[in-house]
This record gives C-alpha cells, structure tokens and sequence, in this order.
C-alpha cells in the first residue's frame, strides 16, 4: 500500500532512531580502534585547509603523491561540514546521521508495503545483526552508497524516474562501486519490464553525470574497475581485509542469522504469492537481496548491500501474515541478536592493538619531519595521514593497493612480514628509501631487534611490550 506518514510513522520511526543511538553507544567503545576514521578525519581537515586534495604527498608508496583519486568525494563534503562544524566529533557525528538515513530509508520501504508497527520492528530486527550495525556505527563512505542503494530500489518500486535520477547522481558522486546501482537497474528491468524503464533509463542517467561531474573524473572509472577486480579476487599474502574474503555457510547460522532467516522467508513469501497482480514489485526485491546474498560468497563486502536490502526483500510478503503472529515472531527472532551484539561490541585484541597504533606512530620523533616510514600495514598509514602528516609512508586504506600499483616492493614488503628477508637494511633504506619501520608482525620484529643497524624507539630496550598493544617502531642507526 502507499506510504502516507501519520503519528504512528513519526512514533515509529522515533523510535527506531532512537535504538539506532543506542547502537551507536553500545559499539563506542570498539569504534575508536577503527583505523579508518583517522584517514576521513585527515581528509576532512586537508578540505578544511586547502579544499579537495589532487595528491597526498604523504602516501608515496601508491603513487598518491603523484595523483591522488579520491573515490568518495561526497562522503568527504559531508565529513568536511562536519569538520567546519565540530572538528573531530563533527565528522563522527556527520557519519553517523547518515546511519540514520540508512535507517529511515529502510523504514520508507518497508511502509510502503506494511503499517508502522511492524516495519519498524523488522528494520530493528534486521538493523540489530551485530555485523551490519557494527559498520553503520563507523566513519565509513559505504554509508553514503547503502543510502543511495536503497533510494534507487525505492524508485524503482515507485517507477519514480525523478527518484532514481537522484539516487544515481548521490552513488556516483558518493562511491566508487558503480557496479552496485548498474545490478540493480539492471534487475529492475529484467524483473519489472518495461513500466519501470523510464525509472531505469533515469538512474542510469543520473549515474552517467554523476560519474562525468565528479571532480575527479575520469580517474574515478579505473578505480572502480580496480576495486572490482580487489573484490573478485583474494588478496595474496596479507592478514588484513577480513571482509573481502568469502562469507562461510556456518556464519549464515551465527552473526548474520537474523537477515539470514527472514531472507529465506521472503523468498517462500514471494513464491506463494506470484499469482498477484502486483508479483513483479514484490519480487524485485526478493531478486535485488538474492544477488548480494550470493555475493556474498565471494566476498563478505556484498552483506553491507544483502541485509538492508532483506528488509525491502521481506515486507511486501510479510503483508500477508497476520499482524500479531509477524510482530511476535520478528521480534522473538530479532532478540536472538542479544547475544551476538554482547559479544560483538566487545574489545578484541585486535582492538587494543590497532588503538595502540597511535602510541607507535606519536613515538615518531620530530627529527622524523620528511622522512619515510616503512609501515608493515595500511592501517599505521592511516594514523601517521592524521596524527604525523609531516611523515611520508606507504600505503593506506585497503592491503592490496601496493600489490596493485608495486608488485616487486608488495612482495618485498611480504618477505619482511614472514622474516625471510636476506638483508633487511637494504630493504628498508634502498628498496623503500626509508629511515623508520613501523611493524608489529613478530618474524620481522625478530629480525629489527637483532640487526646491528636498527634501534627500538618503542619500546624503549628492556621488556617486549605485552600482546595487544601495537607495532613496534624502529629508526636505521646512522652509522
């Protein structure tokens, strides 16, 4: 049915705002361990200070000091009015308002099918599985481009071409996953057929001139065609990236449960109704959700797309179940996620070790102003971009950008990593010209702390610093 707000849609969706706040709080104390924000809070203030960058002279082991492609533009115009607002906390709370979005969008497609009690308790069920409410809790661009999904299949459904135009203007400025909008357009058309191409031609052409205007076309093309290569591939020799690596069948039964199981239910709703009038529009859901789950198994990224998206896959058949049995039974499924959110929300060491990235990287002495650092993982280069932005490094933001653009140094790198490196100190001061390390990888530890031409900043000589408590951070002796 039509969606036409009244009290118990602003009741509702209150409500759901406010439990989305709770989340939040409940996940702050593992989101300051997020390495990434220090990367948008850099990025943020480099707008603040010197508008849109073209390089980052820092990051010169990717090329960025040459050409820097930033392949989310709107995301950082919207952390920079967060920065002109409140600095830090303003890009914080900049991310998360649009977390927020995320969540009245949800509630909009669900609506349109169901009344306000029970889509708000199916957006809360699904919004509450601890993987996806983890990472709408982060300073993250992917937000932005969950919005714009969800805008774009909201079009669709309403055959708006005003509404997808938008939506593909918002996802090209926002992200670099073209490919995500172009999936769903293009099952809009299969599924729907021709009453939703006006709507299809309009998001493709929002996506076009979004692309086009961006100020960092074209280079914005061939870092989506590298992030979908990353994303179709497994990353070779590096620890980092969990979320690139297939989703196990067992995890569907663990933290992904809860969108999991009203998936498969969605999917026998939507096959015992096919004989509606309407089966088309309610299929193109099921058939959007279907696709990112079974990406999934390919690479877990596609589950940020697969569990909002089981919302709009579950509300049209959830219409045919009687109101007291789906409220009863969404919730009891929903508080299965107690638990899981319990121990998600737990500091890991994991946690601990990457919060202590900070304390190796503030060890940097000034006399490290101009040099390099040779950082055994993207994430030390992400807090040296925001806390030493006087230092220069190698990489950041995703393990596989230096095995894109420097095989030889990725592989170099990888040898110190393992400690099967022959000379360690020509590897750092002539592979990669550097004069600090920046590693918690044990082996290589090992061959730093026992090699005449290196001495520990941090820890000082003595005891090794506990597990948990970051990388290690070494300077080449002079003589």
């Amino acid at each position: 049915m039509p969606f036409r707000p009244g009290r118990a849609d602003v009741l509702a969706l209150l409500a759901l705002l406010a439990a989305f706040v709770g989340g939040v709080w409940l996940f702050s104390e593992r989101t300051p361990a997020d390495p990434d924000r220090h990367f948008h809070w850099a990025i943020a203030r480099t707008w603040a200070e010197h508008g849109p960058p073209k390089t980052l002279p820092q990051v010169e082991g990717i090329g960025w000091n040459v050409e820097y492609v930033d392949k989310e533009f709107l995301f950082h115009a919207v952390t920079w009015l967060g920065w002109v607002l409140g600095g830090k906390p303003g890009v914080v709370v900049a991310s998360a308002a649009l977390g927020a979005v995320v969540v009245l969008l949800l509630f909009l497609l669900a609506r349109r099918f169901i009344d306000p009690a029970p889509a708000a308790v199916i957006v809360a069920a699904v919004t509450a599985c601890p993987m996806f409410l983890y990472r709408l809790a982060l300073v993250r661009p992917h937000l932005l481009a969950i919005a714009a999904t969800l805008l774009l299949l909201l079009g669709l459904l309403e055959r708006s071409w005003k509404v997808t135009a938008a939506a593909g203007l918002v996802f090209a400025l926002a992200y670099h996953a073209l490919y995500v909008p172009l999936a769903v357009l293009g099952l809009g058309a299969l599924v729907l057929g021709r009453g939703c191409w006006r709507a299809v031609a309009a998001g493709v052409a929002g996506l076009v001139v979004g692309t086009v205007v961006n100020p960092y076309f074209p280079g914005t093309l061939e870092t989506t065609w590298m992030t979908l290569t990353i994303a179709a591939s497994k990353p070779a020799g590096n620890t980092f990236g969990g979320e690139l690596f297939p989703l196990q069948p067992a995890e569907l039964l663990g933290n992904y449960r809860v969108p999991a199981l009203l998936f498969v239910a969605s999917v026998v709703l939507a096959v015992r109704s096919r004989a509606r009038p309407d089966a088309r529009t309610r299929l193109l859901p099921v058939a959007v959700a279907g696709l990112f789950w079974a990406l999934c198994f390919r690479s877990a990224r596609a589950s940020e797309y697969a569990i909002p998206l089981t919302v709009a896959a579950f509300a049209p058949g959830a219409a045919q179940l009687p109101r007291r049995w789906l409220v009863g039974a969404v919730v009891v499924v929903g508080l299965s996620n107690a638990p899981l959110l319990r121990d998600s929300a737990q500091v890991t060491q994991l946690d601990r070790y990457t919060l202590h990235i900070a304390d190796a990287v503030l060890a940097l002495p000034k006399e490290a102003a101009g040099q390099k650092v040779l950082n055994c993982t993207f994430t030390e280069g992400e807090l040296m971009l925001d806390l030493r932005p006087d230092v220069r490094f190698v990489d950041v933001l995703d393990p596989t950008y230096l095995e894109r653009f420097d095989q030889q140094r990725h592989l170099a790198r990888l040898s110190l990593l393992d400690g099967s490196v022959a000379d360690v100190k020509a590897l750092v001061t002539e592979t990669f010209g550097a004069k600090y390390v920046m590693c918690g990888y044990p082996p290589a530890r090992r061959l730093l702390d026992e090699h005449p031409g290196f001495v520990r900043l941090r820890p000082p000589p003595g005891p090794p610093l506990p597990p948990g408590n970051g990388p290690y951070l070494y300077e080449v002796r002079a003589h």
